[in-house]
């Protein structure tokens, strides 16, 4: 009993208490922006659970309680079952997919009577459990192309399936995977090539009817050629360093 106590306190001394209160501090601002948004005037009662502003402040303090019962979990226990709860989460991804339920153009919501919820949201925690597990095995190294193509695999496959979920939006937060793949090591050159890839496509479509004064050329063509050119001589720099 008396490890038990000693091993919370230790937990809680090692928090970082400003990460922790940027956490409340936006929680607390979303809700108000909640308020905000969904408030009928002359309505008093915001606490509700009728109300949209209500249903949030349930939300938030399940998230906090559900925050404080993971942080009291022995590490081994993510240690252990990282594979298991990414495996579990795939199936609830895929079978998600073939939901009858479709609110607002998405399949992304399983409805269980009153409780709606949305996978994609908790696969995230998920694939990052499964990724840190498979980077931290022994003898891995990011620069071995078999170990690179796994980890990105466990990073993929969940996005097909919530991209398949009509829920493009949210399989593009698994992007930022990269950033942290580029801080293990992974070659610069991959991570240009994806920003230079969303660059000429949104330069390519936003400008592709607005034409270089009296030239046939288009400004989004010409913005791609030019960062074709750019991305290029990144590329021939990258390699001949």
């Amino acid at each position: 009993m008396g490890r038990g106590t000693d091993r919370h306190n230790s937990v809680l001394r090692s928090l970082d208490w400003w990460t922790v209160g940027i956490y409340l501090a936006l929680l607390v601002f979303g809700w108000i922006s909640v308020c905000g948004a969904s408030y009928t005037y002359g309505d008093t009662d915001i606490f509700s659970l009728s109300t949209r502003s209500g249903m949030q402040i349930v939300w938030i303090g399940t998230s906090i309680c559900l925050g404080f019962v993971l942080l009291m979990l022995d590490d081994r226990f993510y240690d252990i079952f990282a594979y298991v709860i990414y495996i579990l989460f795939l199936l609830l991804l895929f079978a998600t997919i073939f939901n009858p339920h479709e609110i607002k153009g998405s399949r992304s919501w399983l409805v269980l009577g009153p409780l709606r919820l949305q996978p994609a949201e908790f696969a995230k925690f998920a694939t990052a459990l499964a990724i840190s597990k498979f980077m931290s095995t022994y003898r891995f190294d990011i620069h071995q192309w078999k170990h690179f193509a796994t980890a990105i695999g466990i990073v993929i496959l969940p996005m097909l399936f919530i991209v398949a979920q009509k829920e493009t939006g949210s399989a593009l937060v698994y992007l930022s995977f990269f950033l942290m793949f580029y801080r293990e090591g992974m070659p610069g050159s991959i991570l240009f090539t994806g920003v230079a890839m969303i660059i000429y496509f949104v330069a390519g479509i936003k400008y592709e009817d607005v034409m270089l004064g009296q030239t046939p050329t288009s400004v989004g063509k010409f913005i791609v050629m030019l960062l074709v050119q750019v991305f290029t001589a990144g590329m021939v720099y990258t390699y001949c360093k």
